[in-house]
């Protein structure tokens, strides 16, 4: 109705990832143990997460997944879903009665003609505005869920300092690497400093001593030695590289 009626609405839009990032996800799957050559398209990518829904570090492969995904927003033109793999989407319905929502239920009786001119703005301008505000407090939103999830995290851990986790790196910087702990997902940081004898190369993008190697996807042993609630920072000491089973 949009498209034909009006060329402007309020979509739901998600963008093909960036191809570089799918193929370093691809990279860390098969070293994971996952034969992977490429995804195709998004229905690649859904049927891969459905086949190792039940595998034991399904939760971490779906947050490095969604990690490289782009992020979805609100927008008065329509560019598709990626990740649905939609062509047209938008937000009609929700338990939370998201804005977007309404402005859609909004701008369907003005196109049935249930509502008057005068009760609905239907211009490109306000759709724009309230696609990039509805886009904005929804990003603020995530940022507050996440701040919330690492103090319940540290908060979790708090009476195991000094104990060793099993773990997965899922981020690699010149500052150190980010750990993800197996079974629970909680995500802390080895400073380089603790990463004793280990040099980084920044085109690889890992950490290497000797033969041991240090990269997107490696297991790991680490040892938690600090958090600060405060600061919202958990510190890990890298131990050893695990094996990977199967």
């Amino acid at each position: 109705l949009f498209l034909h009626k009006n060329k402007v609405g309020l979509y739901r839009v998600h963008e093909e990832p960036a191809s570089d990032k799918l193929e370093n996800f691809i990279a860390l799957a098969n070293r994971m143990g996952f034969a992977i050559k490429e995804f195709k398209d998004s229905i690649a990518i859904n049927a891969f997460l459905q086949k190792t829904k039940e595998h034991p570090e399904s939760y971490l492969l779906s947050t490095m997944l969604l990690r490289s995904m782009q992020q979805a927003y609100y927008h008065s033109e329509n560019f598709g879903h990626y990740g649905l793999g939609f062509s047209h989407y938008t937000h009609f319905t929700s338990p939370i009665r998201r804005y977007p929502d309404l402005v859609v239920h909004r701008l369907i009786k003005k196109l049935k003609k249930y509502e008057s001119d005068s009760k609905l703005v239907d211009t490109a301008a306000f759709l724009t505005e309230a696609c990039k505000t509805s886009s904005e407090k929804e990003r603020q939103a995530v940022d507050m869920e996440r701040a919330i999830k690492r103090r319940k995290s540290i908060h979790f851990l708090k009476d195991n300092l000094g104990e060793t986790f099993a773990g997965i790196v899922s981020g690699v910087t010149e500052r150190g690497i980010y750990a993800a702990l197996t079974y629970t997902g909680i995500e802390g940081m080895v400073l380089e400093s603790l990463l004793e004898g280990f040099e980084y190369d920044d085109e690889r993008k890992e950490f290497r001593r000797g033969k041991t190697v240090i990269r997107l996807g490696t297991l790991v042993r680490v040892r938690l030695v600090s958090m600060n609630l405060h600061r919202e920072l958990i510190d890990f000491q890298w131990i050893e590289n695990l094996e990977h089973e199967g």
